[in-house]
Parts: structure tokens; sequence; C-alpha cells
């Protein structure tokens, strides 16, 4: 019975290392995931700001500082983040284009997750009023 009981020790030890790379693995995905689910909102939510304040205000700075804002509130890093926008007007409407480009710093980097997160979102605004 004793050398039974060695064994299941040999053989848990065994695996136990390649159990801990697959749970690494899995927690660094569900991190890269989480990371661009909420960049994809926050983008959203920078285009919709953008395209609210169309005319008003600098949009690109609107945008920036509104994509950063709700990356926060996600508990994500939004500091190295990169906002482009581009208003395209037409008349009293006009499509604002913002797109996004982030940077995605994994956790334990054994998972071959990507370098990089990007996100792009449109606002459509008639007479400076937007509208989904």
């Amino acid at each position: 019975m004793n050398a039974k009981r060695g064994s299941t020790a040999i053989e848990f030890s065994l695996i136990l290392p390649v159990l801990l790379l697959l749970l690494a693995g899995i927690i660094d995905w569900a991190w890269f995931l989480f990371q661009q689910a909420a960049f994809v909102v926050a983008t959203a939510h920078g285009a919709r700001l953008a395209a609210g304040l169309a005319g008003e205000t600098d949009p690109t700075t609107a945008a920036t500082t509104e994509v950063r804002a709700w990356l926060d509130a996600f508990a994500v890093d939004g500091s190295g983040a990169t906002v482009a926008v581009l208003v395209v007007p037409d008349g009293l409407t006009g499509t604002v284009h913002v797109s996004a480009t982030l940077a995605h710093d994994p956790l334990f980097g054994l998972a071959g997750t990507p370098a990089q997160m990007g996100a792009t979102a449109d606002g459509v605004y008639y007479g400076g009023i937007y509208a989904p």
C-alpha cells in the first residue's frame, strides 16, 4: 500500500506543471478577452461623446478622454491608448469614426495572446445631435 501512495505522489508531481501551464494560459486568455471587451465598450462611448460634441469642441480630445475614463472604470490601464478620430461632415449631418489601439500586457505571457488590442466605433450626428 505504501508503494502505491508513493506512485500517486510521483504521478501528481509529473502532471502538476502541465496543469499549472494550462491554468496560466486560461487566465491569460480570460484577461485578454476581458480587456478587449472593455476596450470595445470604451471606444463606443468615445464615439458617442465625439458625435454629440461634433462642431462644438475638439472631438479627438473628448473621445480620448472618454475612452481612457471608461478603461479606468473597468480597471484597465488606458494611459497608453492611442485614439484617432475622423469627422466626416455632410451638411448638417455627419459621421464620427473613432479607432483606438492599446498594448496588451499579459499576466503570465504563456498563452500567446496578441500584443495589441484594437477597436473601432462610429457615431452619427444630425445638426450636432447624436443619433445611434
